[in-house]
C-alpha cells in the first residue's frame, strides 16, 4: 500500500447536509477501493484564486490515506464523476524513514571558529572606494589604469624629445 494525499474543492453552493453527504461519499469511494483513511481534515471555506465553474469560493477537504496503486485509477474516475467536486488534486506521498541521529548539545568546533572569524572581520571595515577600485581592476584587466597610461605618455614624450 502507498500513501496518498487527496485535496478536494467542493462547491460552496451546497447546503450543510449535502456538504456532509459529499464528504461521506469521498470517504466511501476511498474505502470501497480498498483504501484506509489515515487523516481527515474538516471542511474549510477558501477563496479561489480564479473562478472554477463560475464559483469564487469553495470548501476544501484534505484526506491522507493508504491504497493499493492498482486501485488509484478507479478512485480518480469515481472522483471525476462527482459533480459537486470542483477540482481535486491527488499526490503520492513518499515517506522517508531514517535512523534518528543524535544532535549534539554544543556547537561543533569547526562552526565555532567560523563564528569568531566573522566577528573579527566585522571590526575591520573596508572603504567603499577600495571596493569600487578592486571591481574596476577585475572587470577591465586588459585596459591599463589611468596612472600607468599617463606615465607611458610622459615616457613617450621624453623619447621623442631626445631623438
Amino acid at each position: 500500500m502507498n500513501d496518498y494525499e487527496l485535496t478536494c474543492l467542493i462547491s460552496s453552493a451546497l447546503e450543510e447536509e449535502k456538504k456532509n453527504g459529499v464528504t461521506e461519499k469521498i470517504k466511501t469511494l476511498i474505502t470501497s477501493s480498498e483504501g484506509e483513511i489515515i487523516n481527515f481534515s474538516s471542511l474549510s471555506e477558501v477563496n479561489l484564486g480564479y473562478p472554477i465553474k463560475d464559483e469564487i469560493k469553495a470548501y476544501m477537504l484534505i484526506i491522507d490515506f493508504k491504497i493499493i496503486s492498482e486501485n488509484i485509477e478507479e478512485l480518480k474516475n469515481n472522483l471525476d464523476d462527482e459533480k459537486e467536486i470542483l477540482r481535486f488534486f491527488l499526490i503520492k506521498r513518499i515517506i522517508h524513514r531514517r535512523k534518528k541521529e543524535t544532535v549534539p548539545n554544543t556547537i561543533p568546533k569547526r562552526q565555532a571558529n567560523t563564528v569568531s572569524k566573522m566577528e573579527t572581520d566585522e571590526n575591520q571595515k573596508i572603504k567603499l572606494k577600495d571596493i569600487d577600485k578592486k571591481i574596476e581592476e577585475i572587470l577591465s584587466p586588459s585596459e591599463p589604469s589611468k596612472e600607468t597610461s599617463n606615465k607611458e605618455a610622459e615616457g613617450n614624450k621624453q623619447d621623442n624629445e631626445s631623438e
